[in-house]
């Protein structure tokens, strides 16, 4: 499978420019969303990120600049366009002993492929960028779920 990026909708001045190549997360990012397949095209994401586990896999983790969604698009069935959607910051949590839990959410109004390729998500810092694997599990807006979105693995 091919992953191409778009652009986010930033100059190339503007973004960040981590040079190493991202991390993977195994823990720590949990990642929610909702596929509308009638009606108008949209997926909503949810993001929540533990910053005490993602620490325990990275020594330095400062709140992420920019966190962004990506989103696939299956030109021709193959070859699939990676479309990264920027996530707002929307709450964050802080409980007791000073752990943190930030949420981010945006919601992409085009078709896309989510259900069958998934949706990955990256943390941009100033030092460097880390990213999870895309997940494929993504609530249909037109099925019952367990709770208001389905949970991507972390």
């Amino acid at each position: 499978m091919a992953r191409r990026r778009s652009s986010s909708g930033k100059r190339s001045s503007e973004r960040s420019k981590p040079d190493a190549a991202p991390r993977t997360l195994s823990e720590g990012v949990t990642v929610k969303a909702v596929h509308a397949s009638s009606g108008r095209s949209a997926t909503t994401v949810h993001v929540e990120v533990d910053s005490e586990r993602v620490k325990r896999q990275v020594h330095e983790f400062a709140d992420p600049e920019e966190v962004v969604a990506e989103i696939p698009n299956a030109e021709d069935g193959e070859h699939v366009r990676w479309e990264e959607q920027r996530l707002d910051k929307t709450s964050e949590d802080v409980r007791p002993g000073g752990e943190r839990t930030l949420r981010y959410s945006g919601t992409r109004y085009d078709a896309c492929d989510a259900p069958e390729f998934g949706i990955g998500v990256r943390l941009r810092m100033s030092e460097e960028t880390l990213e999870t694997p895309p997940s494929r599990t993504v609530r249909d807006s037109d099925k019952p779920g367990d709770d208001e979105t389905a949970p991507l693995e972390d």
